[in-house]
């Protein structure tokens, strides 16, 4: 009996642990989501394609690169329902998506965010913040942070320029490496050869693809392609030899509706015209003259040594400047700089570095990045350079200016991209080019469609600049070129500090450029009557926290279960920057 006695107060005990445990857990929850932590979903693609909203994942008939292609809300939509797709086009080779396929559309990336992190600490510019929309206060929004307290902000040529308080001198905003490593956006990769053949039964309206090719006919001795496509030897010369990226070649009987002759013509604009995979590109920018051209790129490739002393040479165009890195194989790397003028370059010494030698046979990575007026080299993962250099918003302005016509790219240098070898035998593989972020300024504003036309009208007041004209008939959006915005720093009360944000998919992100909304439940004016909100601006009370992690992507479909993904994509979860 004593036994038996025993055996049932153990089982009571060991129920009684088991339930305290789960209302412990239960609790922990609770104050993690109110204190710590708090899970999000995001539901569209303002900041794909690095975070994802709700989407299609793709595979290019063409050349079987991967992406994403943002859904675009129309009609009730299940995750187990197929919808006919159209407009998605290969970021790589440009590969139209068939029209009329049906394909699954996935849910967006659920997130984990540090909830008060930035009541102990200041955020930082490129943070992903959440934060309660001050158009509505009633959702949350998730973006990169650009603008803090103080700061004037302009947004010229796809690039961040700021003003530090209190003074004069814009000056461009660089990203930090765990920032602009996540936001490199794909032009070009070799590894992915589209099949011509299913190019052409497709009707695509280009005469070749995106390729790299020897620099002239001089050079086509020099090197040999491999039979599929993916790598390129140097035969070893004394003579560089150099391959040159090469964008679509559009025939004239072809060419995209909107486009003018010199653009059909020249395929090395198109190619970097700042396109986005995951938006629907039916609407062709090529004819656009406010979209500018990107020239903040990166090439990257996997490099193969031969016997004997040789070098490898990587080459970006630029606004202002060509840079051609050489990287030697006793381990010298040197960058060299010269004005954007053709082939016949004036190249100059600008900065140096060392790294371990090359060794026959053994594999090296080398990258070279042009972007944020500056220029960073890498070695198999070493920084090896990294230097800037200094131009003003005063001059970009003058050059954007002499620029205008029907369409400034045309008066504009061409971004361009090379990579060459020297010396001993070379094998190229992996050969990859990529493009910044390029944040667009082609929107306007208009009191018309406000919902708060009264707080609007009290805001013009303040602003001589738009009183009672171009914001009642559509002025630029705020922060954008010709129209910069101050955020403000309140000294006695820093709840009222005021934020700026970004989506990194420009062109389809509802963002501080173009809110002309604001909540009544803001702290729209102080006790005085005067308005203290500014239109454009995060306020700090607003803050949510700062994203973390990816903790659930869009799962993998059961076999079984097709129109269910519930399988983890583990391989997808990260942390987010």
């Amino acid at each position: 009996m004593a036994s038996t006695a025993e055996n049932k107060q153990h089982e009571l005990s060991v129920i009684r642990e088991t339930v305290e445990s789960v209302w412990v857990a239960i609790i922990l929850a609770f104050v993690l989501r109110a204190f710590m932590l708090e899970a999000f979903v995001i539901p569209t693609g303002s900041m794909a394609p690095r975070l994802m909203g709700e989407h299609y994942d793709l595979k290019c008939e063409a050349c079987g690169y991967e992406y994403s292609y943002g859904w675009d809300h129309q009609g009730s939509v299940k995750r187990g329902d197929k919808v006919t797709l159209i407009g998605a086009q290969c970021p790589s080779c440009t590969h139209a998506f068939s029209s009329g396929n049906e394909v699954y559309v996935n849910g967006g990336d659920r997130v984990l965010v540090l909830k008060y992190l930035y009541k102990v600490a200041e955020p930082k510019p490129f943070d992903v913040v959440v934060f309660r929309n001050p158009q509505s206060n009633a959702n949350n929004y998730i973006k990169r942070l650009i603008g803090l307290p103080g700061e004037t902000i302009e947004i010229v040529n796809g690039d961040v320029f700021v003003t530090q308080p209190g003074g004069d001198s814009p000056e461009i905003r660089r990203k930090p490496d765990r920032a602009q490593d996540v936001m490199w956006q794909i032009i070009s990769d070799n590894d992915y050869q589209p099949d011509l053949v299913k190019l052409k039964e497709a009707n695509r309206a280009f005469d070749k693809p995106r390729r790299w090719v020897p620099l002239d006919a001089s050079q086509s001795d020099l090197w040999t392609k491999s039979p599929d496509g993916r790598a390129f030897t140097f035969k070893g010369s004394k003579t560089p030899g150099y391959l040159r990226f090469k964008g679509v070649q559009y025939s004239d009987s072809n060419a995209p509706a909107g486009s003018s002759l010199e653009e059909q013509q020249d395929a090395m604009r198109e190619a970097f015209i700042p396109r986005y995979g995951y938006n629907d590109d039916r609407s062709s920018a090529l004819g656009d003259s406010n979209i500018g051209l990107c020239y903040d790129l990166k090439v990257s490739a996997i490099i193969k040594p031969g016997d004997g002393p040789g070098s490898v040479e990587c080459v970006l165009d630029g606004m202002w400047y060509s840079y051609r890195v050489v990287f030697d194989s006793d381990g010298t790397v040197t960058v060299f700089q010269s004005p954007p003028a053709g082939d016949d370059k004036q190249w100059t010494k600008w900065a140096s570095g060392k790294t371990s030698p090359m060794q026959a046979g053994s594999g090296r990575s080398i990258e070279l990045a042009h972007v944020d007026h500056s220029v960073k080299v890498w070695i198999d993962d070493e920084k090896v350079i990294d230097k800037n250099y200094s131009i003003t918003l005063e001059a970009l302005k003058t050059r954007l200016g002499k620029a205008l016509g029907n369409s400034r790219r045309d008066r504009l240098p061409c971004p361009g991209a090379s990579i060459g070898a020297s010396g001993a035998e070379m094998t190229l593989t992996h050969l990859k080019l990529m493009r910044d972020v390029y944040y667009t300024t082609d929107l306007t504003l208009s009191i018309a469609d406000s919902d708060s036309p009264s707080f609007l009208t009290d805001y013009a007041k303040g602003h001589p600049t738009i009183d009672g004209g171009p914001l009642m008939t559509g002025a630029t959006g705020w922060g954008v070129e010709g129209n910069p915005i101050t955020l403000t720093k309140n000294a006695n009360n820093p709840d009222l500090d005021q934020f700026f944000v970004l989506g990194d998919n420009s062109p389809k992100s509802l963002d501080s450029r173009g809110w002309i909304e604001a909540a009544p439940s803001l702290r729209l004016y102080d006790d005085n009557g005067n308005r203290q909100y500014q239109l454009g601006t995060v306020p700090r009370y607003n803050m949510i926290g700062k994203a973390m992690f990816v903790y659930w992507p869009s799962g993998h479909r059961a076999p079984m279960l097709p129109g269910l993904p519930i399988i983890p994509d583990v391989g997808r979860m990260r942390l987010i920057h």
